[in-house]
């Protein structure tokens, strides 16, 4: 697994409009793998991606299972660094200190009446939206110690033929790990919906004292 930072040069219309438009910037993301991979081409590269917006700076994050060819991006996009994943995530150890990071879309599908269709996707928010995220690390074998949760703005897509609208929440904190094998298949997989407009990448660094 790779990781690969983009510091993308934002005085660029080509920048501007990715950031701009998640279809776009999904397109972009897309462009680091190599082509012909069918119609789950995503999931076949390991692709996941997550804008941070720390203003005034800008910078993408873009996780693949091959080395990126970063050559494919426009000259002068940005400035890129890449960095192999394996190493850390085979030195995961159970009972590990780690700080997380996870750009997600936290929803919630209530279940319908016996004999109907489960009820419309609700987007969860304050205190429903940090359990989600507690009972996925969990699911994922990370124990959540502490969290912060903060509203991140939407991935939206300006095509009227195809509107896209995804609410992000960005959950950052400490966690323990309890079991190595499921958190590396988090890393490597992501984790909730809309993993393709950049929600899901579950970053994680391990704490040394």
């Amino acid at each position: 697994m790779w990781l690969t930072r983009i510091t993308p040069d934002l005085s660029r219309r080509d920048v501007r409009d990715d950031l701009d438009d998640t279809v776009k910037m999904h397109r972009r993301v897309m462009t680091l793998v190599e082509d012909g991979l069918g119609d789950q081409a995503r999931h076949e590269a390991g692709i996941l991606y997550r804008i941070e917006a720390d203003p005034p700076a800008v910078r993408l994050l873009a996780q693949t299972r091959d080395e990126p060819r970063l050559g494919r991006l426009p000259e002068g996009y940005g400035t890129c660094e890449t960095t192999d994943l394996r190493p850390l995530l085979d030195a995961l150890t159970s009972g590990a200190r780690v700080e997380y990071r996870i750009a997600a879309n936290a929803t919630k599908r209530p279940a319908g009446r016996p004999g109907e269709k489960a009820g419309k996707l609700l987007t969860l928010s304050g205190s429903d939206a940090e359990e989600w995220w507690r009972q996925r690390a969990a699911a994922s074998g990370l124990d959540v110690d502490t969290l912060t949760a903060t509203r991140q703005e939407s991935a939206r897509s300006g095509d009227q033929r195809r509107p896209i609208k995804h609410v992000i929440t960005r959950f950052d904190g400490l966690g323990t790990v309890t079991d190595p094998d499921l958190l590396r298949t988090a890393v490597e997989e992501g984790i909730g919906r809309a993993k393709a407009y950049g929600c899901g990448l579950l970053s994680i660094t391990v704490v040394t004292d």
